[in-house]
């Protein structure tokens, strides 16, 4: 029998063997995590769960995915689930990073699993900086890395503003984000006459009515201020993050 099988395998193999080295190199290139260019900004979808302190317990929990706004509290816990595990959570601010290797990673057998830690902002730096909170969740093996962006408001901000952003309109109050591919057009309304008051780097053109701003998305993060054009007391903070490429992770 053995003459027999070998014969067998020699006649069947040519045939078989360009698509038995196909599927060879497409799995090999599946299983290969992404490699990340420095240069490069990727899209924010990390999904968060996120309590803030209230002064006497934990408020309910709001979810932000990708990027959103949180009230102005003393402390915050969050809880992050990425598509894949965790090796490293990096958190980043104007005034700090800080990161944690090896996160405990949490849920059952029938729950999602997460990973859960707190940030406390610090009043002088980060509160009265307008500092947003950058979170990096990194996976070593698969690649499956993912990004989320939280945005702070504050007692300042008390405008409130239409956002038309990636085709979604929403409304916020005296904070708004908003995320979408560098170079599209998107939009940010208000019932009254502005003035703008960005950084360099964010530039908007001001419109004729000073009320319907239109602007490109900007490569990466752009924290900009619009004042009211008759009480400069009053004014709208507006958070927007362009990005280049969506995240293509690893495999499941």
């Amino acid at each position: 029998m053995k003459p027999l099988k070998n014969h067998v395998l020699t006649t069947l193999l040519p045939p078989f063997w360009p698509i038995f080295a196909l599927f060879l190199l497409v799995s090999c290139s599946a299983m290969s995590p992404p490699q990340l260019k420095g240069d490069i900004e990727y899209e924010k979808d990390l999904k968060m769960k996120i309590k803030h302190w209230t002064g006497s317990d934990w408020s309910d929990s709001k979810t932000i995915v990708g990027m959103g706004v949180v009230p102005k509290a003393s402390k915050y816990k969050i809880r992050v689930e990425p598509l894949g595990k965790a090796d490293m959570i990096v958190l980043l601010s104007c005034h700090r990073q800080w990161k944690t290797p090896h996160p405990e990673r949490r849920g059952g057998w029938f729950s999602k699993k997460y990973y859960e830690f707190q940030i406390s902002p610090t009043e002088e730096h980060e509160v009265e900086k307008a500092c947003s909170f950058d979170a990096g969740v990194y996976e070593k093996k698969k690649g499956r890395h993912g990004w989320g962006l939280i945005v702070v408001d504050s007692e300042r901000e008390k405008l409130g503003a239409l956002v038309k952003c990636n085709g979604r309109t929403t409304k916020f109050n005296g904070t708004s984000v908003c995320q979408a591919k560098t170079g599209l057009i998107q939009s940010i309304h208000f019932d009254r006459p502005m003035r703008w008051a960005g950084v360099v780097g964010c530039e908007i053109q001001e419109p004729d009515d000073k009320k319907n701003w239109i602007f490109l998305m900007p490569q990466g993060e752009c924290i900009t201020f619009f004042v009211d054009d008759k009480d400069a007391s009053i004014f709208h903070k507006a958070v927007w993050f362009g990005y280049d490429k969506l995240p293509i992770r690893g495999v499941e």
